[in-house]
């Protein structure tokens, strides 16, 4: 979306708030006019059930494949500092979304901390979800909280905005 936007091939665009925070830490004119949803929940970590994994603490020497990018480095900072986990004792494992469930129902990772719908695609090979960024949801462990965000916005060049407004305060209103 950033480069499109940046070229002129898209004048409003509804995505994750980082497409706009792209543009915005490129000096690009763009302002986010609205929110419309929190994904947090979208994101999370499945395990492998045989593993018997009880609490966060448990997932310590465990290896978690996972799309390395800036999100789900700070999902994972995140997690580690709220749950007491030493995060130099999760082995990352870089893997492309669609092939984290096939390699964790080979067993060669422990989990799975990646987006949906990957996150229950991986969890129906053998696992189950126990974090996400709006809960935990382990044996020993259940919570609702504000782990982790996914601010999904609107936004679009201030040239827009300035030439169109009734059209903007037309779509908010729809949505």
């Amino acid at each position: 979306i950033p480069p499109a936007m940046a070229g002129g091939s898209i004048k409003v665009a509804m995505a994750a708030h980082n497409n706009a925070l792209n543009l915005i830490a490129r000096d690009f004119p763009v302002k986010v006019i609205g929110t419309i949803n929190d994904i947090s929940g979208a994101l999370g970590l499945a395990v492998r059930n045989a593993l018997n994994v009880r609490s966060p603490k448990d997932l310590e020497g465990k290896k978690v494949g996972t799309f390395v990018y800036a999100a789900t480095m700070d999902f994972l900072a995140r997690m580690s500092a709220r749950h007491g986990i030493d995060r130099n004792k999760i082995q990352v494992i870089n893997l492309q979304p669609p092939d984290l469930a096939p390699t964790f129902a080979r067993g060669d990772i422990d989990g799975a901390l990646i987006w949906e719908p990957h996150l229950t695609r991986t969890a129906k090979q053998g696992g189950t979800v126990v974090l996400t960024g709006a809960q935990a949801n382990f044996p020993e462990k259940k919570e609702t909280y504000r782990l982790w965000g996914l601010p999904i916005v609107v936004f679009t060049p201030q040239e827009f905005i300035d030439k169109n407004p009734n059209t903007l305060v037309a779509l908010l209103k729809g949505l």
